[in-house]
């Protein structure tokens, strides 16, 4: 038992030196105001055994608290990275206390995300989109009037057409018979243009309305 004991001790020495102190100090303080929002809203502080989309619309509850006033006296909304930093600190929270790992990254949650990240204006505002985003984001345009399907068509077209090596595909391998690197991509063959008729036109022409892959 005294054995066992002093490894157990050494093993907790180790988890604790395994996260400077510095951020250990900050997790304490970050997962303090997770514990405040959780108790003002009647919510359960340790989320790992919610569904997935349960764990979401919690996580998007708090980063609309988050971008809304923040925890602070002035109460001004924080940045994405400050939310991220108090998020990274519940995520080590459920792995230290419940060995858990948590599963909030939803397609809806992600649109959230980006929106808190294009809403900082120190933020590159070229965010991935993924294809589980597509979906979502024909539901935010709703009903599809004339202007709704331009602007359903401008997402579209950009994201297959600028889809290059993408995660969408998996990754990139390499061709054996030439030793290159495989590209994903569309080739310029597998696609023609076609005026409103449905007829092929050349790439010059000034009457394409349509394109077919």
């Amino acid at each position: 038992n005294d054995r066992r004991g002093q490894f157990e001790a050494k093993a907790q020495q180790l988890k604790q030196a395994a996260v400077a102190d510095g951020t250990l100090g900050r997790y304490r303080k970050n997962f303090k105001f997770w514990e405040s929002f959780c108790k003002e809203f009647g919510l359960p502080v340790w989320i790992n055994k919610l569904h997935r989309a349960e764990q979401a619309r919690t996580v998007g509850l708090f980063a609309g608290l988050s971008a809304s006033e923040g925890y602070n006296r002035p109460k001004v909304g924080n940045k994405f990275q400050t939310f991220d930093g108090k998020m990274a600190a519940v995520a080590f929270a459920h792995k230290a206390v419940r060995n858990a790992k948590l599963d909030y990254h939803d397609p809806e949650f992600e649109v959230i995300a980006q929106g808190y990240k294009r809403s900082n204006s120190q933020e590159d505002r070229k965010q991935p989109v993924t294809a589980q985003m597509l979906p979502k984001m024909r539901k935010v345009l709703g009903t599809t009037d004339e202007r709704g399907e331009l602007m359903w068509g401008s997402i579209i077209v950009p994201f297959f057409f600028l889809d290059r090596s993408s995660e969408l595909w998996g990754s990139v391998t390499i061709d054996r018979s030439t030793g290159q690197e495989r590209v994903h991509c569309i080739k310029v063959s597998n696609v023609k243009l076609l005026d409103k008729h449905g007829d092929p036109v050349d790439p010059e022409a000034t009457n394409a309305t349509s394109v077919e892959i």
